[in-house]
């Protein structure tokens, strides 16, 4: 089409009218049967009538609106589109909502309505204005003094926040303060948080929707959704990317596509853990490395955190044991894996025991995971305290504590009977403050006495309880039976 309109140019100036007439049919016929594949270029008065002539009247509307919405940045574009006949523009606002809907429109490429809006268009542009994103009523708001069309885009404002508040269940709203403290922050604000970056990577606000930009955004995502404690959801998301990734990426860098696939390796390493521990205790392991096989089989595991997997089975039927030479052996592979930490365990300590400065080096290095691998950093704490068990070394007060904290924050991070439970109490109750032995105790007396029913039932009749300040425990509880991980 572009190359015809160039025709039409150079013979504009014919002299010979009959002739020119003759040739602009020719043309127009060219134009009825040409197919609209690429964008078309138009900047006069002109080459938009020559168009209106070809298009719009030969059952090509759409086109020919395509193309024209495509160049009213040019002044005698918008001009012609102001000076059309009306039944033109009633037409051009009808085409103009099913165009925003389904193509990825930019604030700025709808400046043209402030620029040409009069009040008895209100009617027909209603429903424009009805599927107008965020962006692109605060750009034309920035666009227009107008009062009829400030008052419309106010109206939809209005509409899209109570929209967001229906939908989040008003935690887009980002002025309200929260008290949901857990392992990486506040779980609302990093809800809120979530909640941006997924409309970010929205989609409809990119013109290829499978480039490394959204691919990026979207992992982010999926890692704030880890940190959120829900891990069914932010597994089942890095999945989607992973086969959108291989099935619909365009041909990228190949410095980008190790990027893309660096992203990945990274946060799956500590999602798939975590998610193996929380719902198959009893073959973490092999959930794991499942996980992997079938599901991102161009992804390799890391070894290390896999093999931790593998000592927190061996720990958990160590309390029956009397020997502790399988805890010993697999804490060694660990050790080879990660040269640059300090040893799990040695050998000579489990005659002599586990001395002081090696237990301060553990609880120093299980505390810088505890946020980057939150599994490793569990399963650390789980082999101390069945060394503590088993007399292997001596939890002092601080210490005690400090361990019994670590664990009511991966719990109130991710309210799973793995991180709190009667044996963990029992154990280290005699051993802590009276602080962290009364929040310990009280999660456990609440998880005995309030089941799922009860909390839902509570949940529908006293709402407020589970707004008040204090009663976290009450909210962790009925996630925990939500997520299915109590």
């Amino acid at each position: 089409m572009q190359d015809i309109l160039e025709q039409y140019r150079n013979i504009t100036d014919d002299e010979d009218l009959f002739s020119f007439w003759e040739q602009e049919l020719l043309l127009r016929s060219v134009l009825r049967q040409t197919p609209l594949t690429v964008p078309v270029m138009v900047d006069s008065k002109e080459g938009v009538n020559l168009l209106y002539r070809s298009l719009y009247f030969s059952q090509r509307k759409f086109d020919f609106f395509k193309i024209l919405f495509a160049n009213l940045r040019f002044l005698p574009v918008l001009q012609w589109l102001v000076s059309a006949p009306a039944r033109v523009m009633d037409d051009f606002w009808q085409f103009l909502p099913w165009y925003i809907l389904n193509h990825r429109v930019k604030p700025g490429d709808l400046e043209f309505i402030a620029r040409i809006y009069k009040d008895e268009y209100a009617p027909a542009i209603m429903r424009v204005i009805n599927m107008l994103d965020e962006d692109s009523t605060v750009y034309l708001l920035s666009k227009t003094a107008n009062p009829g069309l400030r008052q419309l885009l106010k109206d939809r404002q209005i509409k899209l926040k109570d929209f967001r508040l229906e939908s989040y269940y008003g935690l887009g709203e980002g002025g309200k303060k929260s008290d949901y403290p857990t392992l990486y922050g506040d779980k609302v604000n990093l809800i809120r948080e979530t909640i941006t970056i997924l409309q970010d990577s929205n989609a409809d606000r990119f013109r290829d929707p499978y480039t490394i930009e959204r691919f990026l955004l979207q992992t982010d995502a999926a890692e704030l959704v880890f940190k959120c404690g829900l891990l069914e959801d932010s597994l089942a998301f890095l999945l989607d990317i992973y086969s959108d990734y291989q099935q619909k990426n365009r041909l990228v860098e190949i410095i980008n596509d190790q990027k893309i696939y660096k992203e990945l390796q990274q946060l799956l390493r500590a999602v798939i853990p975590v998610y193996s521990l929380v719902y198959e205790p009893l073959r973490a392991y092999d959930c794991a490395y499942n996980i992997y096989k079938c599901y991102f089989p161009l992804i390799s595991p890391e070894a290390a955190p896999l093999e931790y997997l593998k000592l927190w089975e061996t720990l958990v039927g160590s309390y029956k044991k009397d020997s502790l030479l399988e805890v010993l052996y697999i804490s060694k592979r660990i050790d080879q894996l990660r040269p640059a930490e300090i040893p799990l365990l040695f050998d000579e300590e489990l005659k002599s025991g586990v001395n002081q400065e090696h237990l301060e080096k553990l609880f120093k290095v299980l505390e810088e995971k505890l946020v980057a691998l939150p599994h490793e950093s569990f399963i650390t704490m789980e082999l101390i305290r069945l060394l503590q068990f088993k007399g292997v070394l001596k939890l002092e007060g601080n210490m005690a504590s400090q361990l019994l904290g670590n664990y009511i924050l991966l719990w109130k991070w991710l309210p799973s009977r793995i991180f709190m439970h009667d044996e963990l109490i029992n154990q280290l109750a005699p051993l802590v403050d009276d602080n962290s032995r009364y929040q310990a105790q009280r999660i456990i007396e609440l998880s005995h006495t309030m089941n799922s029913a009860q909390l839902k039932s509570e949940l529908s009749s006293r709402p407020q309880l589970f707004r008040k300040k204090g009663e976290n425990i009450r909210r962790d509880l009925l996630a925990g039976h939500f997520m299915g991980v109590l």
